[in-house]
């Protein structure tokens, strides 16, 4: 279980959550900070619940609040807040129907960002580059700076931790994370092969 600071949570606790796209990094990690937090929530993933299985172990979720097979817009009955995972295109039916009810849609990079809204955060980008630029930022910043995202360590890892007023949040994102992001970064790095642009 992460060591998640609730109150960070807190003001999710009377959403009705659904998780779209359910694997060990994204998907498992959102879970994981809902359950520490006491947050109720569904999961959809196209993947059998057989494949699912190894990434439920663990959790908190009741075996009727995961969704699994063909997507359905029905799959967003009673659901408020749509959690969508990296990678999970917004072309998709459910993540239509969501928008045209009304549900809020949201990444989870998108997510973690909002409940840390004192914290800088730089973005780092690109196609080449992004893993050794983000250790890099990292060591250059310090312990100011907490690293999470795309690089081994779920952004919900790393909620809280020395996230303060004067704390920088460094997280690589692929594009389509990025992509899913209503909050701009406060400084965004693109990496390419020849070369880091600003």
């Amino acid at each position: 279980m992460y060591a998640v600071p609730t109150a960070l949570l807190a003001p999710l606790r009377n959403r009705r959550i659904l998780i779209v796209g359910f694997t060990n990094l994204t998907g498992r990690s959102v879970a994981l900070a809902f359950d520490a937090a006491g947050i109720r929530y569904k999961i959809s993933d196209l993947k059998e619940r057989a494949a699912l299985e190894p990434l439920l172990s663990g959790l908190c979720v009741s075996p009727e609040d995961v969704l699994t097979g063909p997507q359905h817009p029905n799959q967003l009955d009673g659901i408020d807040l749509v959690v969508l995972s990296p990678g999970v295109p917004r072309s998709i039916e459910l993540i239509r129907a969501a928008r045209q009810r009304g549900i809020s849609v949201v990444g989870d990079v998108d997510l973690a960002v909002s409940l840390v809204p004192q914290a800088r955060i730089i973005g780092i980008t690109g196609t080449d580059g992004k893993t050794t630029t983000t250790s890099l930022v990292g060591r250059i910043m310090g312990e100011r700076a907490v690293i999470a995202g795309n690089i081994g360590v779920p952004c919900y890892c790393r909620l809280g931790a020395r996230v303060g007023t004067s704390s920088t949040a460094t997280r690589r994102a692929a594009r389509c994370s990025v992509r899913s992001l209503s909050r701009r970064w406060d400084i965004r790095v693109r990496g390419s092969r020849d070369a880091v642009s600003t």
